[in-house]
């Protein structure tokens, strides 16, 4: 990704959870951006807007954007070096002759699916009578809730932290190469299994374990204070958030998928009473 800002490398990591052998059949799990570079192209071009630009990667077309006069590739990753681009205009009709029309709409359905999810699990957390704040990349936190203790309930960026930095003393060798590469494998290989044969009595004692006894007295009262201001929260209705969605989409496009319309409808209204049903 040779240009970007917060709101293009969110985007960036909403695809990457995104990709699979489904939109993109040479999609690797310790490469995943590899085979997904005409279908990305297309969602960031529908995005973003902008321009699609192709270049030859041994013999054959990688595909990729420019938006804002700076260049957006987002499965550069995918390559073992680095690659010479050569700018070539190109086009949705040429992006679309590097995947089918059901790996492009099944790309787009799946931030879709991610944000109705967001939204049934921060409804339900509202009603619970916790807050949430959306963050810039697409998902949210609890209000009120400490970054450190988000930290410590994710594992996961740590344990691989500590496996790289691990890697690289034992093989110093490997500085100097593609770090996010290595990164990408340890991932895979360091992967904890999950706890699936636990309860969900056992998991709530086990999460419950590694809060303090300040740390739950604040959730309690977290719950408590957001409850005493609930009635007076102006909500955004699911009306409201459509037609927000489709000012803030057919201000850069034309044509607009009903999936992205409400997906981007979810995000704006995350969390509010209606239901996925409505």
């Amino acid at each position: 990704m040779t240009a970007g800002n917060a709101s293009l490398a969110d985007f960036y990591q909403r695809l990457r959870r995104a990709w699979s052998v489904e939109t993109g059949r040479h999609w690797q799990r310790d490469n995943p951006a590899s085979g997904q570079c005409g279908v990305t192209a297309l969602v960031v071009h529908d995005r973003f807007g902008g321009e699609i630009l192709k270049t030859d990667v041994n013999g054959a077309w990688h595909f990729y954007n420019r938006i804002d006069e700076g260049r957006v590739d987002f499965t550069m990753s995918q390559f073992d070096s680095p690659i010479s681009y050569d700018d070539v205009p190109s086009s949705r009709d040429e992006a679309f002759g590097d995947c089918s029309l059901q790996q492009y709409e099944l790309l787009r359905a799946r931030k879709f699916a991610e944000n109705a999810y967001y939204h049934e699990l921060a409804r339900e957390l509202r009603s619970f009578g916790y807050q949430i704040r959306n963050r810039a990349r697409g998902d949210f936190q609890v209000e009120g809730v400490s970054d450190e203790l988000c930290e410590r309930f994710s594992k996961r960026r740590a344990e691989i932290d500590k496996a790289l930095a691990k890697l690289l003393v034992e093989k110093p060798e490997l500085v100097g190469g593609d770090v996010m590469a290595t990164r990408r494998l340890l991932a895979t290989a360091e992967r904890a299994r999950k706890q699936r044969d636990l309860s969900r009595a056992e998991l709530l004692t086990l999460w419950e374990s590694q809060l303090t006894r300040e740390e739950r007295q604040d959730f309690s009262r977290l719950r408590k204070q957001f409850t005493q201001n609930l009635s007076e929260e102006k909500r955004l209705s699911l009306a409201d958030a459509a037609k927000w969605a489709e000012e803030h989409l057919f201000d850069r496009n034309s044509v607009v998928l009903e999936c992205q319309l409400w997906q981007e409808a979810l995000g704006r209204a995350r969390g509010e009473t209606f239901s996925l049903s409505e």
